[in-house]
């Protein structure tokens, strides 16, 4: 180790310390503080679910424009959180984190309705539909919102149909959306309607309107079936099925 590297090791909690990558980078390049501070922030093989959060692994999720909803969600709890933080650097860029997550989604969407004019196509509003969805999860704490982007998954969606029939796709969000609203027994009696024997995701998601109505009996009478379709299932799937029913079969 050499003496610079050692000086940093030293000095690193004394006077100012940026607490993201990003910072530590401008920081860096404004000589403010050494490359040293940049590369510590930026190593880090901490669970990012793990607490206390590791916030330089959640700045570099941040950074990628491309995250699942699930990724979203969490990200959002945790910025949610830091905006009432004490830190005030902290508080800002958790504010700031908000901002880039709901502007993102806001020029997605109207990137998509400008394409919507132009094309017509039926699969933008179901992706349309997608967006408003997730929008609406990630607005979880405000309920006037929230539902506000419920209704407008749902019209997106239902303009998406073709006829009277629904690709799965839409399908498993329009049951997504009727769940989100409570709507249960009517999210039983849509997916009700279609045959789906022998399609593992059908009863899955069949399995998981009935479990939101608490059938739990008819919920194992499915996952046994779905069992039946072996190595065609997913991980996910196999994990819920071990999960509930094991290696276990009930006796005829």
């Amino acid at each position: 180790m050499n003496e610079q590297e050692l000086h940093f090791f030293r000095t690193k909690n004394e006077g100012y310390e940026p607490f993201t990558p990003a910072a530590a980078l401008k920081a860096f390049e404004n000589d403010i503080i050494p490359i040293e501070f940049f590369i510590n922030k930026s190593t880090s093989v901490k669970s990012i679910e793990e607490k206390p959060y590791d916030f330089e692994a959640i700045d570099r999720m941040l950074a990628i424009k491309d995250i699942d909803i699930k990724t979203t969600r969490f990200l959002m709890m945790i910025f949610k959180i830091m905006v009432k933080d004490r830190d005030s650097e902290r508080a800002l860029y958790g504010a700031e984190a908000i901002n880039v997550i709901e502007s993102r989604y806001n020029k997605r969407i109207e990137m998509l309705k400008e394409k919507l004019k132009k094309e017509g196509d039926q699969n933008i509003k179901y992706e349309l539909a997608q967006k408003y969805y997730e929008l609406a999860l990630i607005s979880e704490k405000q309920k006037d919102i929230k539902r506000f982007f419920l209704k407008t998954a749902y019209y997106y969606l239902k303009d998406a149909k073709t006829g009277n029939t629904l690709a799965f796709k839409n399908l498993e969000l329009l049951i997504n959306i009727l769940l989100e609203f409570n709507f249960n027994k009517q999210a039983l009696s849509t997916i009700k309607n279609i045959d789906i024997k022998h399609k593992a995701a059908l009863l899955f998601l069949l399995a998981r309107v009935e479990f939101k109505n608490k059938h739990y009996n008819e919920v194992y009478k499915i996952l046994q079936e779905i069992k039946q379709c072996g190595d065609t299932l997913d991980d996910e799937i196999k994990k819920i099925l071990e999960y509930w029913i094991g290696n276990n079969e009930r006796a005829d």
